[in-house]
């Protein structure tokens, strides 16, 4: 099974800790996993570690209609089982790319999911897991 996960937030946080431990969690039973992130962003460095491939977008004025295109290239070569949208402003763009990749055709499945609810905002907790087996060391 082939996976895309996409993430263009160019910070590191909860939602890119949470990204590397499912992709080491799913890497380490036989899954491939690739990822897209922030040109620039700490992702494109600290995946490196637990994912195939990296691939990196730059979003701004006509770098966002490049990194689309780029990004249907990258849908079509690949032909992943699941491309999962992390974040709810990458969607949009996710979707086009994934027309015209597949020109209407179904192809795999196209998810999103979201660490934190985007109508919400959540308490910050302090917490953190402990006695796991595949942890960041960021």
């Amino acid at each position: 099974m082939k996976i895309l996960m996409i993430e263009n937030h160019k910070g590191w946080g909860g939602g890119q800790e949470h990204l590397y431990d499912l992709t080491c969690e799913l890497s380490a039973r036989g899954i491939i996993i690739d990822f897209v992130c922030a040109h620039g962003s700490p992702s494109a460095e600290r995946m490196l570690d637990v994912a195939r491939k990296v691939f990196t977008l730059k979003r701004n004025g006509l770098n966002g209609i490049k990194s689309t295109l780029y990004l249907s290239t990258i849908l079509k070569k690949e032909k992943y089982d699941i491309v999962n949208v992390n974040r709810g402003h990458d969607i949009i763009q996710v979707y086009i790319a994934y027309l015209l990749a597949f020109k209407g055709k179904r192809r795999g499945k196209l998810i999103s999911s979201y660490h934190i609810p985007p109508s919400k905002k959540q308490p910050r907790s302090e917490e953190r897991r402990v006695g796991k087996e595949c942890r960041s060391r960021w």
